[in-house]
């Protein structure tokens, strides 16, 4: 169960899509972007008492750190995070935000893009390298962080290093320059509990190769190194985030990151152990309560209804 003091807003996600840290966003039809992200049905994640949008704001004031957990390519969770996010604008002036779907080789073209330097296409031919990194579902957030002069990170590890991560190991990472390195962070510890053992599970059920067994394959352990690569990036950008100053930092991220304390939330909390953190998690389902499976999933939970 989540400590009170650490609060952070995820949004659930499919495993598979989650574990990859930039998932498609699919184009969804019209009715489903018009609904009011304040008639979201939203619960305490661990009372399952309602919620109301004065009480999200409420955790947001009294936290260091703002989780927005996203559900990939979903038409409702992304205007939610938007609305959300420019409604703590207006409290938090000093508020940064961190970005999953930007890498850290990108922030020049954000800088450029929130400056008025380059359009909106070529910020988004710029940042759309790598398939799936569609930055089209996240523009509001963008614009309303350049709308407000607020600093914007590009927080994930380009996945040249993720895949020397999984195919060398940290080792190779460890033995390459600053310039480099600047570019990830290699976790304290890997992430434990049920976000391994979850991802060990998915990545199995998906390989015809993987060996029932009570160890991981060790092809496994070697993704899963890659996956906590990432998370090691996104903690400690947010971190640094903190360490500049900012409050709160809001860190759009897949949900799975950081469901039932995720690797991104304990890696955070391996660097910074008294940060006050809030987790808001989206569930592609239709519930007017909160679920028995969803109890402590996070610090609040959104039923935005089944994907398009």
């Amino acid at each position: 169960m989540m400590q009170p003091l650490r609060l952070v807003l995820v949004v659930c996600t499919s495993l598979a899509a989650a574990c990859s840290a930039v998932a498609s966003h699919p184009e969804a039809p019209a009715e489903a972007t018009q609904r009011a992200p304040r008639s979201i049905p939203v619960f305490d994640g661990h009372t399952g008492e309602p919620a109301s949008w004065d009480t999200l704001a409420a955790a947001i004031d009294d936290a260091e750190v703002v989780i927005l957990g996203e559900l990939h390519g979903h038409p409702v969770g992304l205007p939610f995070d938007a609305a959300l996010f420019t409604a703590a604008l207006l409290r938090h002036p000093d508020a940064a935000l961190c970005l999953e779907f930007l890498t850290r080789d990108g922030q020049y073209l954000v800088d450029a893009y929130l400056a008025g330097l380059i359009d909106w296409d070529t910020f988004a031919a710029g940042v759309s390298r790598a398939a799936g990194s569609d930055p089209l579902p996240h523009r509001p957030l963008l614009e309303a962080a350049r709308d407000a002069g607020i600093t914007t990170i590009a927080a994930n590890a380009p996945r040249i290093y993720t895949r020397a991560a999984k195919e060398r190991g940290y080792e190779a990472l460890e033995a390459l320059g600053p310039e480099q390195q600047r570019l990830f962070d290699v976790p304290l510890e890997l992430p434990s509990g049920p976000y391994r053992e979850g991802f060990f599970e998915m990545m199995a059920s998906h390989s015809e190769d993987a060996p029932a067994a009570s160890e991981p394959d060790p092809a496994l352990v070697d993704k899963f190194r890659a996956q906590a690569l990432w998370d090691g990036t996104l903690s400690a950008s947010v971190a640094r985030a903190l360490d500049a100053g900012w409050r709160p930092v809001f860190l759009v991220v897949g949900s799975y990151h950081c469901n039932r304390d995720g690797g991104t939330v304990q890696v955070l909390r391996q660097r910074r152990p008294s940060t006050r953190t809030l987790v808001v998690s989206f569930v592609a389902e239709d519930a007017e309560v909160l679920r028995d499976e969803d109890q402590d999933l996070a610090d609040f939970v959104a039923y935005v209804g089944a994907f398009p």
